[in-house]
């Protein structure tokens, strides 16, 4: 309770806001959704790290690369869509972070649009 205190103490009042049960209820639901994220932020890092080892042991052929890049921009967009599909927001909090979920979905649109033509348009991939 010392470190939140001193963490969040300035922005708003914790003395008012004991610990209750629920909250206890919360924060532990929390960790659990939180080890989920990363379990399968960790097989997905596994299974591109795998693609990587398997084509370094081959000659660079720029195929190849495409396909990891497919890959891992494919990867990349599922990733992104299971997190908002599944990203629990607490009530209390909702209102405050729906704008930066809206924001962050924003730019992952971006960033795959952008990635898609960037594959497109470079020459070794014979979309010209």
């Amino acid at each position: 309770m010392d470190a939140y205190q001193e963490t969040y103490g300035k922005l708003f009042d914790i003395q008012s806001k004991l610990p209750s049960k629920e909250v206890l209820e919360y924060f532990l639901q929390n960790a659990s959704v939180n080890q989920n994220f990363y379990k399968s932020w960790i097989a997905t890092l596994e299974k591109l790290s795998q693609k990587a080892k398997e084509l370094s042991k081959q000659n660079a052929d720029p195929e190849a690369y495409k396909e990891f890049y497919t890959l891992w921009a494919k990867t990349y967009e599922k990733a992104f869509d299971n997190f908002f599909e599944n990203m629990p927001t607490a009530s209390p909090f909702e209102d405050i972070l729906e704008p930066v979920k809206k924001a962050a979905r924003i730019y992952s649109d971006t960033f795959t649009s952008i990635s898609r033509m960037w594959v497109k348009s470079y020459p070794c991939t014979g979309a010209i």
